[in-house]
């Protein structure tokens, strides 16, 4: 009796000190975590350009040209101290996500997943919709988010920042604060505005230069526009045929940057009733006064770079672009909002394209063209804390 206790007191003795060892492996793990954070990115010695000149004067792009000219100057140190906040884990609480963590360049700033995980692995409550031609949003002041609660670039930026549930900060005070205690930081404000002042206002700028800068327009569909399709092959040709006719595509993703000519919003007929119910107060907008509140509204978005943004749907809904295709060919709800163009002609009841395998997975074709392999590969948009790492 007496040498088994001895034998459990040994047992014990070497278990106390293995739980002890392994928590100064993760103390030194999560310590290696946080400092990564804090050193510094590495930024080439002349700023990279970050103007907007498309150098594309075709008759598709016109009215984004027209746009871009009227836009501000980019400052480049600015847009680089944009860059380095967009990237920076510093920015959340824990020194674990940073915005790029939900919006990353090789997948056109998305992030690949139904909803985002953020702060202590809370989920956002809808899919993170990828960063396409934000300058187009914002002149045309067509909104931001799912749900256009933004329209303008210069206030959506500082949301996620200080979005509990992202990033875990609740307050833009605190993040100035964490920011003024890394050191890397009063160097490129001091660079951007001769000045070493960390503010709110010159974070929002730097960040909405940033994003202004971010401009996709070299895709092979840009190409092939502006060549009467001649670069296209049969069966792409045949995708933009039903794109820009039967498929009815066109109307609502039009435009130079595929989002809509007029109307910025839409009920597609997802569901018969939504648990998400979209924009609030549409019928305000668009429907009588005293007429039951619309469900279902969201934001239409940019096709642009659509191949490598997926999941799609507000809530990722559908992992592919095929599923996609098939919800307009089949599957589209007769919900009392649905939108016009989603309607057969002379009936409310929703269209129904009956497209062939071969049709299908030519309009799935076409819409891989609009990738733009240069905006995913650009230097300049890329993540300046790559490799840096504690040895």
């Amino acid at each position: 009796m007496k040498t088994n206790l001895i034998h459990w007191n040994k047992f014990l003795v070497l278990l106390v000190l293995a739980v002890f060892v392994g928590a100064l492996g993760c103390k030194k793990q999560n310590n290696k975590e946080n400092l990564t954070a804090y050193l510094a990115p590495q930024l080439p010695d002349q700023p990279y350009d970050y103007s907007v000149n498309t150098n594309r004067n075709t008759k598709h792009l016109q009215t984004f040209n027209s746009i871009t000219a009227q836009i501000i100057p980019i400052n480049n140190n600015i847009a680089t101290l944009g860059r380095v906040i967009f990237y920076d884990k510093m920015l959340s609480i824990n020194n674990a996500i940073a915005c790029a963590s939900c919006h990353k360049q090789e997948m056109a700033f998305a992030d690949g997943e139904k909803f985002s995980m953020g702060f202590a692995n809370m989920l956002t409550k809808r899919n993170s919709m990828a960063i396409i031609n934000p300058i187009f949003s914002q002149a045309m002041h067509s909104g931001f988010f799912w749900d256009i609660r933004e329209t303008e670039l210069n206030m959506m930026v500082i949301k996620p920042v200080q979005n509990h549930i992202e990033m875990g900060f609740d307050t833009i005070a605190n993040v100035i604060a964490k920011m003024k205690s890394v050191p890397y930081y009063a160097n490129l404000f001091q660079k951007a505005y001769a000045s070493n002042e960390i503010t709110v206002d010159k974070i929002r700028e730097s960040l909405t230069q940033f994003l202004l800068s971010m401009v996709t327009i070299n895709s092979p569909y840009d190409l092939a526009a502006e060549n009467n399709f001649a670069t296209f092959t049969p069966q792409e040709f045949r995708g933009w045929e039903i794109f820009s006719k039967e498929g009815k595509c066109l109307n609502c993703h039009g435009g130079d940057i595929s989002n809509g000519w007029v109307e910025t919003i839409a009920n597609i007929g997802l569901d018969d009733k939504y648990t998400d119910k979209g924009i609030p107060n549409v019928n305000r907008i668009i429907k009588n006064a005293n007429e039951s509140p619309s469900e279902g509204y969201f934001k239409i978005p940019s096709l642009r770079n659509i191949a490598l943004t997926g999941p799609y749907m507000h809530d990722g809904r559908f992992s592919t672009l095929d599923q996609v295709v098939e919800h307009y060919n089949s599957g589209i709800k007769n919900h009392p909002d649905l939108h016009w163009n989603l309607r057969r002609n002379g009936t409310s009841l929703p269209i129904k394209l009956n497209l062939t395998q071969a049709n299908k997975a030519a309009l799935v074709a076409f819409l891989k063209t609009l990738t733009d392999k240069n905006f995913i590969t650009d230097p300049k948009f890329s993540d300046p804390f790559v490799g840096m790492a504690l040895n």
